[in-house]
């Protein structure tokens, strides 16, 4: 069955919450995955790279786990997201959390697009080049590029990276713009159950306005729709929204993913 626009909110969940997952078997990172409970935590200090999801706990199991839980991710001390869906057990987790010091993730918004119905017009800018990362030469330029534009330390994500199996049937893809040879933009996918998430879309300050983001959504787009995805979600910021926009993503709302561990 495919997906409709009202499905997007859900799909955008459940892509950041496989991504989680997949983060979760880099070496370096530490994880339990079983069938009623998975944790992440990968050293990243950004809220959506550590958590627990995929809750399926029996109400008298849910009374041990669920504080200590909390107490771990707080002795982290990295931000963390403990997640919800519609399969949640116990009923009852976010009252649970609440009563622990948990906050509740405001509701928010999500964009998504149908990919067939994707625009295709990339900039002509002469010099510009698009790729895939594949080495650790250039996954190191695609640091470069990020560290630099969000102000993020390196290395705990260069070491989740690095940790990673990086072979073509990976689901998570890097993607590098040149100019003339010279890295000027990234992007990332991440290629779920069902849809295409695009994540860590910047451009160098020295080349904005010229293209470049359009051809770092695009490009991986056509890759995923090759493969057989039709929809490609994302969470807009400030400095993407129209673009995407304009590309024909559209903004839905979103329902709370869950609570923060604080």
């Amino acid at each position: 069955m495919s997906a409709t626009r009202d499905d997007w909110p859900q799909l955008a969940s459940a892509n950041e919450t496989e991504l989680l997952a997949h983060l979760g078997t880099a070496a370096c990172a530490t994880s339990h995955r079983a069938a009623d409970l998975t944790w992440v935590v990968t050293g990243v200090a950004i809220d959506t790279w550590n958590g627990v999801f995929w809750t399926r706990l029996p109400p008298a199991d849910a009374d041990v786990q669920v504080p200590a839980l909390v107490d771990q991710f707080r002795f982290q001390g990295l931000p963390a997201i403990w997640r919800t869906d519609a399969a949640t057990e116990p009923a009852d987790l976010g009252a649970r959390l609440e009563a622990l010091g948990c906050t509740v993730v405001p509701d928010g918004v999500c964009m998504g697009a149908r990919l067939p119905t994707l625009s295709r017009e990339m900039s002509r800018f002469p010099g510009l080049t698009i790729d895939r990362v594949t080495t650790p030469r250039e996954l190191g330029e695609w640091l470069d590029i990020w560290t630099t534009t969000s102000g993020e330390p390196r290395g705990p994500r260069e070491l989740i990276y690095e940790g990673l199996d990086s072979g073509a049937r990976q689901p998570l893809h890097h993607y590098l713009a040149r100019i003339d040879g010279r890295p000027a933009g990234v992007a990332e996918m991440f290629l779920g159950q069902r849809s295409a998430g695009l994540y860590s879309l910047a451009v160098a300050p020295a080349y904005r306005g010229r293209g470049i983001g359009t051809a770092l959504v695009l490009t991986p787009l056509m890759v995923a729709r090759t493969l057989g995805y039709d929809v490609a979600v994302a969470r807009p910021v400030p400095e993407t929204r129209s673009m995407l926009e304009h590309l024909g993503f559209e903004t839905v709302p979103e329902p709370s993913i869950g609570f923060r561990i604080v």
